[in-house]
């Protein structure tokens, strides 16, 4: 069955559509709403009606060359490549601690600039820190408020110079910044987004490992199994019944981490998961310095609080299915003691 003929009137308006989109057939088709088959049976009728003259060719979509595509797609799989052999935080960084029996001081978030930080707590233990006796820390981030933009108003509320707190920060890392085995970046500190972040830079001048939000460890110990350590500032999984709810997730979900640590949300619980097979998985919820907080207050943020950093006592001599290779300690005297006693 022939087609209808077309109104004059409407091949002309399709005519002066495909010349404004310089004689392109699919930008004409999108411009009108038709079919491109639509577009051609319009054109051959207006060439036959002297509309369109045989000397205005139609252009073709500007589809790249086989060359070109090749081009683009040995970019593209490099790309991957590269990204893939990074990795993401899951992967873990290797670093080698003594077999021998040390403490591990875990801080929870600084939130240095706060007048509710409790610093002189922080100074305390952060001084414990020493090579010599063996005693590490990692941190969970959040170093500072770091009030920007919408949250500038905050530094109303704070009497703390932020000069004063960073200042504080560089003196501690020239003191023991060399104890510091890993950190991450909690969600206040990921707020600059200058050129650079003067926190990852400060890291690295004293040989932290440290990585955005989130950083896993392979920790080896000469002659030693080595263990998994997952230090994420928030993780997912949340529970009213325990703040550590999402260390129990992360397990079921497959995760095999030895120590998993989390902050954030300024509560602290503990708990251990064990295996079928004997495997011991340790969990840290730790809270905060920032004792006082305002934003808590108001919103009932309240929850359960015992330090804002665990001492942890490990023993690497131990196998992974031993309760005491991993052990805990709320007093930093006690985990010293035991530490000489099991050395």
């Amino acid at each position: 069955m022939p087609s209808p003929k077309v109104e004059k009137a409407v091949l002309e308006h399709t005519v002066s559509v495909l010349r404004d989109s310089q004689y392109n057939v699919s930008e004409t088709a999108r411009r009108l709403e038709l079919h491109r088959s639509t577009i051609r049976n319009r054109l051959d009728n207006a060439r036959a009606e002297g509309i369109l003259e045989e000397s205005e060719g139609l252009n073709d979509p500007n589809v790249p060359d086989r060359e070109q595509y090749l081009s683009a797609r040995t970019k593209k799989i490099a790309a991957y490549e590269k990204k893939k052999k990074k990795g993401d935080w899951r992967k873990p960084v290797m670093t080698t601690i003594t077999p021998e029996p040390y403490r591990l001081k875990v801080f929870g978030d600084p939130h240095l600039d706060a007048d509710g930080c409790n610093f002189e707590l922080f100074e305390r233990h952060w001084m414990e820190m020493d090579n010599e006796k063996r005693i590490y820390g990692i941190c969970v981030g959040d170093w500072f408020n770091n009030w920007l933009k919408v949250l500038a108003h905050l530094w109303k509320k704070e009497t703390t110079d932020p000069d004063d707190a960073w200042l504080c920060l560089e003196y501690l890392m020239d003191e023991r910044g060399d104890c510091l085995i890993a950190a991450c970046s909690g969600n206040h500190d990921d707020w600059t987004h200058g050129p650079a972040d003067p926190v990852d830079l400060l890291m690295k001048k004293y040989g932290v490992l440290y990585r955005r939000g989130a950083i896993r460890l392979a920790v080896h110990h000469e002659g030693c199994d080595p263990m998994i350590w997952a230090i994420r500032h928030k993780w997912r999984g949340t529970s009213m019944y325990s703040a550590a709810h999402w260390g129990v997730r992360a397990v079921r979900e497959g995760w095999g981490d030895d120590l998993m640590v989390g902050g954030h949300i300024h509560q602290d619980d503990q708990r251990m998961i064990v295996q079928p097979d004997g495997m011991i998985h340790h969990i840290c919820q730790v809270s905060a310095f920032k004792e006082f907080d305002e934003y808590a207050d108001v919103h009932g943020l309240s929850g359960q609080k015992l330090s804002p950093v665990w001492d942890y006592v490990i023993d690497p001599r131990l196998p992974r299915t031993n309760p005491d290779r991993i052990k805990v300690f709320w007093n930093s005297d006690a985990a010293q003691k035991y530490l000489e006693a099991i050395s």
